[in-house]
């Protein structure tokens, strides 16, 4: 009788650390090698969503290529590369809409003898202003007058290709008359507005009021009350537009950060931000300043140098492709047997890879990403027998095997006293 006392007694404290650890082992494999939980924290890491959401990069020629030829030239507007161009458009005496940045000639129109032209657009007829020359650049007194004349809006519809569209800057007064030079469906695939005098609530206005507008006027918020920010996308989602223009003049605007550019993706809303004007959040036209705007989730940067933004959007898409074939790679290791901390840090570098390769990312947010997947996998580790062992934590799991074998010893030693008594 004893002996078998002593069998059963042993047997049951086998029985009850081999629970305790085997558990142990499980919740290992739960959390961090195969089953279900690992492949659920890669889904809802910070940087993945399974909203719909396009991750490619566009760009905007502010008045097109005009650091070789005229702004708002027919030359400087064919010379682009770029998704979108922006147009400044005026009416002329008799109605006509030309490409014209100010309400004035005087900055940039000269005449066939060299004189400065002045007066408004909209005091002359377009026979007299087809007569004008437009002076280099961005114009001004230093400029010389070029070979490019005033461009209709007509004109430089039927000028670009049908991989250009015009973002055209118009103002609410003059948006009827503009948009009747896009009367068929060819032409009206070509244009976007961008009310110059307008909020987002009139843009929804507009919009009621004329179903034609629907998918063509991006509507603007600049600003730093995050009311208003918040109020235009609420408006711009409920229109069913998925542009629109953002802007501030204070360098750490609300507009930036990370709370509020989140929900561009989260409602599949491309924004842009323009780099040349006063609500460029202080930043540099320039590659840093690029990065730094789309690092914070727009889309569509508008810019005074085309040709140099796209060189950034072409190295940045190289980049991507290279991390895109590392994380595509490194998929097949997350379910491996690694020891718990590299295989920790290793997901947690692939999910923010991943993030990147499957939204809008920066340059610098790339680079950064390969290089910590990169390290992560050099550093996985297999994981060992003494490993796991040394590394015993208490868990619900193994709290109930303790419970459950304690009861079966209590109630083998309560069944012998009894047998033995009897």
């Amino acid at each position: 009788m004893n002996k078998l006392r002593i069998f059963l007694s042993v047997s049951l404290t086998l029985l009850l650390i081999f629970g305790v650890f085997a558990t142990g082992a499980a919740a290992v494999v739960d959390t961090y090698g195969e089953g279900e939980s690992l492949d659920k924290s890669i889904l809802t890491g910070n940087q993945v969503t399974a909203v719909p959401y396009s991750p490619e990069l566009k760009s905007c020629a502010n008045m097109g290529n005009w650091q070789k030829y005229a702004e708002n030239s027919i030359e400087a507007i064919t010379d682009c590369s770029t998704d979108y161009i922006s147009v400044d458009v005026k009416l002329t005496k008799d109605g006509v809409p030309v490409l014209m940045a100010d309400e004035t000639l005087d900055r940039m129109c000269i005449d066939a003898d060299g004189n400065t032209v002045t007066g408004k657009v909209s005091e002359k007829t377009y026979e007299e202003i087809s007569t004008y020359f437009l002076r280099y650049g961005n114009g001004g007194e230093l400029s010389k007058k070029s070979e490019y004349f005033v461009p209709t809006l007509e004109q430089a519809l039927e000028a670009i290709d049908d991989e250009n569209t015009l973002i055209i800057d118009v103002s609410l007064d003059d948006l009827g008359k503009v948009s009747g030079v896009v009367e068929n469906e060819e032409k009206l695939s070509k244009v976007l507005f961008r009310l110059t005098d307008c909020d987002s609530r009139d843009v929804l206005s507009v919009i009621e009021k004329n179903e034609r507008f629907k998918n063509l006027i991006i509507p603007q918020y600049n600003g730093n009350i995050i009311f208003g920010a918040n109020s235009l996308l609420k408006d711009a989602v409920d229109a069913g537009l998925n542009i629109v223009k953002v802007g501030t003049k204070n360098r750490n605007g609300v507009v930036l950060y990370d709370s509020y550019t989140a929900q561009f993706k989260e409602n599949s809303v491309m924004a842009m931000f323009s780099m040349v004007d006063e609500y460029s959040a202080d930043r540099a036209d320039d590659i840093t300043g690029w990065d730094n705007v789309i690092s914070h989730g727009y889309s569509i940067i508008e810019t005074d140098y085309p040709e140099l933004l796209e060189k950034y959007f072409d190295s940045t898409e190289e980049l991507k492709q290279e991390l895109k074939t590392l994380v595509e790679m490194c998929e097949s290791y997350l379910n491996g047997d690694f020891s718990a901390d590299s295989l920790k840090k290793f997901t947690e570098a692939y999910n923010t890879a991943k993030g990147y390769v499957d939204s809008v990312a920066s340059q610098s947010q790339i680079s950064n990403a390969f290089y910590n997947l990169s390290e992560a996998y050099s550093e996985l580790e297999k994981s060992s027998p003494d490993e796991t062992a040394g590394k015993f934590t208490f868990s619900v799991g193994r709290i109930i095997a303790a419970v459950l074998c304690g009861g079966g010893i209590v109630a083998s030693q309560v069944y012998l006293f009894k047998k033995r008594k009897k």
